[in-house]
């Protein structure tokens, strides 16, 4: 994804992204490169799509209060994003393209960060291209 293109999609719908949560709706995600990010989805809503082929986990077949980011990767390779180590029950979908879904997911996760009980955090590896 080229940031440029990114810039032109987040201008097309200034004024309809909330200030608070730009990120809440998957029509203004907030752009990210390579590194750690620390977030929150308190008191996000779910607008994502309903996946019930390649999401389904425990038959939960959304990510729910879900918050959107557009990756723009550094290097060609293999990726990955991890949300081990949160304090709460996670689930992951990885999407191409900015903005809301039009194809099934690259990855979705739930519950894939170790074995054991205590096992609720979400991690995904898909192919990235620079």
């Amino acid at each position: 994804v080229d940031l440029r293109d990114l810039a032109g999609f987040q201008a097309a719908f200034t004024g309809s992204c909330p200030p608070s949560r730009p990120n809440d709706s998957c029509r203004c995600p907030i752009a990210v490169t390579d590194g750690t990010r620390l977030y929150s989805n308190v008191g996000a809503t779910t607008d994502g799509p309903d996946e019930p082929a390649t999401c389904n986990f425990s038959d939960s077949t959304n990510v729910g209060s879900d918050v959107w980011y557009c990756y723009t990767a550094t290097c060609t390779g293999t990726a990955m994003a991890s949300l081990c180590g949160s304090n709460y029950d996670t689930k992951l979908a990885v999407y191409a393209g900015c903005g809301c879904p039009t194809a099934a997911p690259l990855a979705c996760s739930d519950d894939d960060c170790g074995a054991g009980v205590e096992n609720v955090q979400s991690r995904v590896t898909f192919a990235a291209t620079a």
